[in-house]
């Protein structure tokens, strides 16, 4: 009931073509049979999708913590073990020690930026990696150096996690072919209001959803070669809102308005990329050695966001993980994160290959013949 207040619901779904043909739509906003009592006799208790900005369910988690629980403006660098003094793993073993950079603190709970929309936070690519790893601040200038002792270290850092990288190696993530760009504008469009939609343009999709009342947030995504995408990236919020522009100006109401509406600060892009979970022998290994570091979001299994899937399992993530973890005996902390591997492992591992067809598929002629295949009467 809480995250009702704070997001907005959407009661159908359509896919259309560019010229506004509508090739798939349901939902109980759509279909008599659906629509009457808020879906099949359900009233209230009827389930149905929340919009809700990533901003708004930061806020409601931090403001649920200890003042002082989080530190802003830390990069980590890496982790090490403290000399053993006998003790075994749990809050009597000898801590780990983390090596973190001092930054410039990224936007807090509440921010309204493109990146926040989002959720593209802390190490973003390659080259942020290795700035961390030599204490270079975004500046170019040197970083102090900070020195931290805990128990238990979760790395949930990203697609491009140095957690990651220094616990399984650091092969890189696999590109899908696809570039997203995302932005937001105000619409009242009867197509977007309390709606999703999509439109299938071959190679080229938009898709839009409630982000706030009044606003909608939207998602260009198209196929194109790596360096295009990074080319494309690197030009900017002006660049990318005008290929957004460029491709979609023409396509039916609202598009045109919505882009037209878009502000270049609130626009981001980003070359799409997943992994495949880890192998669970890999994750034994690295358990032989650091028996007090755990991987989770899109640090363990980042997935293309064409399912709608990756924030949503990373949140399961951190469920199971506390949950394990409060009903382990402190001394048996690595049983924790054992068992919440062996439960993590199997939920992903479809996600991430359905997402990975879904953004090969959304991207191509067959995938108008797929939607319009699934229409619902």
């Amino acid at each position: 009931q809480d995250l009702k207040s704070y997001g907005v619901a959407s009661l159908a779904h359509a896919s259309l073509l560019p010229n506004g043909e509508v090739i798939n739509e349901y939902g109980r906003a759509v279909h008599s049979t659906t629509r009457e009592d808020q879906g099949n006799g359900k009233g209230n208790d009827q389930r149905f999708n929340i919009q809700l900005p990533r901003q708004a369910l930061r806020r409601l988690l931090f403001d649920a913590l200890e003042p002082g629980t989080v530190l802003w403006g830390r990069r980590f660098v890496r982790f090490d073990k403290q000399a053993d003094s006998g003790a075994s793993s749990g809050p009597t073993a000898s801590p780990l020690l983390v090596t973190c950079s001092r930054v410039k603190p990224a936007a807090q709970p509440g921010g309204t930026g493109a990146s926040d929309a989002e959720g593209d936070e802390g190490l973003t690519g390659a080259s942020d990696v290795a700035d961390a790893a030599r204490g270079v601040n975004g500046a170019g200038g040197e970083a102090a150096v900070e020195t931290l002792r805990c128990d238990l270290l979760v790395g949930a850092d990203g697609i491009w996690s140095a957690v990651r990288a220094q616990t399984l190696g650091s092969e890189p993530p696999r590109y899908l072919g696809v570039i997203v760009i995302l932005g937001r504008a105000a619409c009242t469009h009867p197509l977007a209001h309390r709606k999703v939609f999509q439109t299938l343009g071959g190679e080229t999709r938009f898709y839009a959803m409630p982000f706030v009342e009044g606003v909608t947030m939207w998602q260009l995504s198209f196929a194109v070669a790596l360096e295009e995408a990074n080319a494309l990236r690197e030009a900017g919020q002006l660049a990318l809102l005008a290929e957004a522009r460029r491709r979609c100006g023409a396509w039916h109401d609202p598009i045109p308005q919505i882009l037209q509406d878009s502000l270049p600060g609130d626009v981001s892009g980003y070359p799409a990329f997943d992994r495949p979970p880890p192998d669970p022998s890999a994750l034994a290994s690295a358990r032989q050695l650091n028996d007090q570091v755990v991987l989770l979001g899109d640090a363990s299994h980042p997935m293309s966001p064409f399912r709608g899937q990756g924030a949503n399992q990373a949140m399961l993530d951190a469920w199971s993980l506390a949950r394990l973890i409060a009903s382990t005996p402190a001394d048996a902390s690595p049983r924790a994160l054992d068992a919440f591997e062996a439960e993590m492992l199997p939920r992903v591992a479809d996600k991430v290959k359905k997402s990975a067809e879904a953004a090969k598929l959304l991207h191509t002629v067959e995938g108008i013949c797929y939607r319009t295949s699934r229409l619902v009467t």
